[in-house]
């Protein structure tokens, strides 16, 4: 859904610390996007293992 308003873009990051959970299977279908999220920890991130690689989730 976000991919065609941005196609260029190829890092991401997102800052959670206001949310409890946060679901990245949105992004899945986005190939090549590496995805950083702060002040969350990684489990409570949905989706974050098939992101693989992809995703950089330092403890919040």
């Amino acid at each position: 859904m976000l991919r065609p308003l941005f196609p260029g873009v190829t890092q991401l990051r997102l800052d959670a610390s206001a949310l409890r959970v946060l679901d990245l299977t949105p992004l899945h279908s986005w190939p090549g996007l590496r995805v950083l999220v702060t002040g969350l920890p990684g489990q409570r991130l949905i989706g974050a293992q098939e992101l693989g690689d992809r995703l950089d989730a330092p403890p919040g």
